[in-house]
């Protein structure tokens, strides 16, 4: 009896430093890209409520106070894109120590978005292309 195999692709290999080091983007499961999007919108979320506001620089109080809530919404955000994409995710991303600030995750996906918006023209290429064969009666 003749062994088969056959691989499906389980995602999107991207290269995240000057290290090589690389996360994988699973854009074949439909949780992933649903909790990707989710992510996304609690990033655009944080942006609007970290706005910039005026502190006295006298309260030094008042400024811990806001940096810390900052801090507590980004390491909540870093946990999930560790869940996301993987443990030690961001510590490839930006990192060993680093407790990245609003702006470098907001880079981040800014920077991730255009890829899998370009994965998924491809994507909708193939198939397209597959179904079309099939229905002519090709292979």
């Amino acid at each position: 009896m003749e062994n088969v195999k056959i691989r499906v692709e389980s995602g999107i290999r991207i290269n995240v430093n000057d290290a090589g080091d690389c996360i994988v983007a699973n854009v074949n499961d439909n949780t992933f890209v649903e909790n990707f999007y989710k992510l996304v919108e609690t990033v655009d979320d944080l942006s609007k409520e970290i706005e910039p506001v005026e502190i006295d620089p006298e309260d030094v109080e008042a400024g811990k106070q806001y940096l810390d809530m900052i801090k507590e919404k980004t390491d909540l955000i870093t946990k999930e894109i560790d869940v996301l994409f993987g443990q030690n995710a961001c510590v490839k991303i930006f990192g060993a120590g680093v407790s990245p600030t609003g702006y470098a995750i907001a880079d981040f996906f800014d920077q991730l978005i255009p890829i899998f918006e370009k994965y998924a023209s491809e994507r909708e290429k193939k198939i397209s292309n597959r179904y079309t064969r099939r229905r002519k009666g090709k292979k």
